[in-house]
C-alpha cells in the first residue's frame, strides 16, 4: 500500500515511516494539511495516517475537507488525547479508525488494510 503520514510530532512520524516501509508499505510523509494537501494532489495513495493536533489546519478539518474533495481511501487518525469527544469528531468528519498515541504501527497498518478492501487508489 501506498500510504500518507500526516503528523507534526517528527519522532512520531519517522518512527511510523520506519515501520511501515518495514512492513513492505510505501510511505510519503508531511508535516501539516497544506503540505499533505500538495502531496495528495501529485499522488495515489492507499491510504493515510492523520494527527488530530497540527499547526494550521487541525486533523478533523483535514480529513473533512479530503472527504468532501473525492478522498475516499482509509483515514486512520491518531492522537495524544484519550478524550472521547475528539474521537468522535474525528469519525464524525470521515476517518475510518481512530487510535489514541502511542500506538503500535502493525495495528495502524492492520486498520488500513482491513478498511481499504480492494486498493482503490486516488489521485487528484
Amino acid at each position: 500500500m501506498e500510504l500518507l503520514i500526516v503528523d507534526d510530532d517528527g519522532i512520531f512520524r519517522k518512527s511510523l515511516e520506519h515501520s511501515l516501509s518495514r512492513q513492505g508499505h510505501q510511505v510519503q510523509t508531511a508535516i501539516h494539511a497544506a503540505e499533505a494537501q500538495r502531496l495528495i494532489k501529485g499522488h495515489c495513495f492507499d491510504g493515510m495516517v492523520c494527527d488530530v493536533n497540527m499547526p494550521g489546519l487541525d486533523g478533523v478539518g483535514l480529513v473533512q475537507l479530503l472527504r468532501r474533495n473525492g478522498f475516499r481511501p482509509p483515514i486512520v487518525v491518531v492522537s495524544a488525547s484519550t478524550d472521547p469527544e475528539v474521537r468522535n469528531q474525528a469519525l464524525e468528519a470521515g476517518a475510518s479508525d481512530y487510535f489514541s498515541k502511542p500506538v503500535h504501527p502493525g495495528r495502524l497498518a492492520s486498520s488500513l488494510c482491513r478498511k481499504s478492501g480492494p486498493v482503490k487508489r486516488y489521485s487528484r
